[in-house]
């Protein structure tokens, strides 16, 4: 009898998987997808939140993100490198805002503080200035 090496047509989709906090919701995430019919293989990575599955060609994505929300997870496609690097910059961009917003609402409490340790006679916001500003940075 001759035994032949079959080549067929696999696919790698990536999800991004939500809402595991251990090892076991591993196992149950890569035990909703392998019963997916036309699912060859899975990895899932508990660190980065990702799974690699392997499956035929013509399996789709909407399939297995609907057995792994039926397991009790979210997931979703991951992004590709452009739309991932994207969200990264406007990230970067708004916490920049954020730290200059709180470093210009700080100031004035700051500046009182160290005028306080200098025995400069410079007077504070009233009290209930200094807690608006401070309960803004602190939200």
């Amino acid at each position: 009898m001759d035994a032949r090496v079959v080549e067929t047509d696999v696919a790698t989709l990536d999800l991004a998987v939500r809402g595991m906090t251990c090892a076991a919701c591993v196992r149950r995430v890569e035990r909703a997808l392998g019963k997916v019919p036309g699912v060859e293989d899975v990895a899932v990575n508990f660190a980065t939140e990702r799974a690699r599955v392997h499956v035929a060609p013509g399996v789709a994505a909407e399939r297995l993100i609907a057995a792994v929300r039926d397991a009790g997870y979210e997931a979703s496609p991951v992004p590709d490198a452009a739309e991932e690097a994207a969200r990264a910059e406007r990230l970067r961009r708004r916490d920049g805002w954020h730290v200059l917003a709180a470093a210009a609402l700080s100031a004035p409490l700051v500046l009182g503080m160290v005028a306080h340790l200098l025995a400069l006679p410079l007077l504070m916001p009233p009290p209930w200035a200094q807690a608006v500003l401070a309960s803004v940075v602190q939200i």
